[in-house]
C-alpha cells in the first residue's frame, strides 16, 4: 500500500554573524542587508501558515541559529508545533565541518559525503517516529546539508537565496582579492 502524499517546507538557515566571521575571517558589508532579506522573506512567506504546522524539525545548530529564526521557531511553539531536534546534535557540525574541510581536500569531501549521509539517515529515522501519513511541517536545515527525501514528500523549498551560495561568494572575492 503507498502511502500518502507528505509536504515538506525546507528552509536553509542563514548563517549568523557569528557563524559568517567563523567562516570567512570577517562580517562582509552587505551582511545585515542580506540577512535581513532573507528572514523577511521567510517570514513574510512562511509566517501566513505557520499555525498549521504540526511538526518542526531542526537540523541545524540551535544555539547558532539567527534571532529572527528564534522568533519564527517561538511563534511555532506557541502555535503548538512538536519541535523535533536530530537525536545527534553532533551530526549537524560534522556536515559543516567537513563541508568546509573539502573546499581544500578531496578527503574532506568524501567525509562530507559520509557524514551528510549519516544525517540524512539520521533525519528519516526522526521523521519515521514521529511524522503523520498526510503532514504538512519545515525543516530548519543547515544549509551545506543535502537533504534527500522519499517519492512520497513534496518538498518546497522556502528561501529567497541559498545562503551557502552567499558565504561562496565571499570566499571567491577573497581568493580573487588575495585575502584568504
Amino acid at each position: 500500500m503507498e502511502s500518502a502524499m507528505k509536504t515538506m517546507i525546507t528552509i536553509p538557515v542563514m548563517y549568523s554573524e557569528t557563524e559568517v566571521r567563523e567562516i570567512l575571517g570577517r562580517v562582509p558589508d552587505d551582511f545585515c542587508k542580506e540577512s535581513d532579506e532573507f528572514w523577511s522573506y521567510v517570514e513574510n512567506k512562511f509566517m501566513q501558515f505557520a499555525s498549521s504546522m504540526n511538526d518542526v524539525y531542526l537540523l541545524c545548530e540551535e544555539h547558532e541559529i539567527d534571532p529572527r529564526a528564534i522568533k519564527i521557531l517561538d511563534a511555532l511553539r506557541v502555535a503548538g508545533s512538536n519541535i523535533h531536534p536530530p537525536r545527534d546534535r553532533a551530526l549537524v557540525g560534522e556536515v559543516r565541518a567537513w563541508y568546509l574541510a573539502a573546499r581544500d581536500s578531496k578527503l574532506g569531501e568524501e567525509f562530507f559525503e559520509e557524514a551528510n549521509g549519516d544525517l540524512n539517515e539520521a533525519f528519516h529515522l526522526l521523521l519515521d517516529s514521529s511524522l503523520a501519513d498526510t503532514a504538512v511541517c519545515v525543516t530548519f536545515f543547515e544549509p551545506v546539508c543535502k537533504l534527500c527525501f522519499e517519492k512520497n514528500f513534496r518538498v518546497i523549498r522556502m528561501s529567497p537565496f541559498d545562503p551557502v551560495d552567499y558565504i561562496n561568494r565571499h570566499l571567491v572575492t577573497q581568493q580573487i582579492s588575495g585575502q584568504q
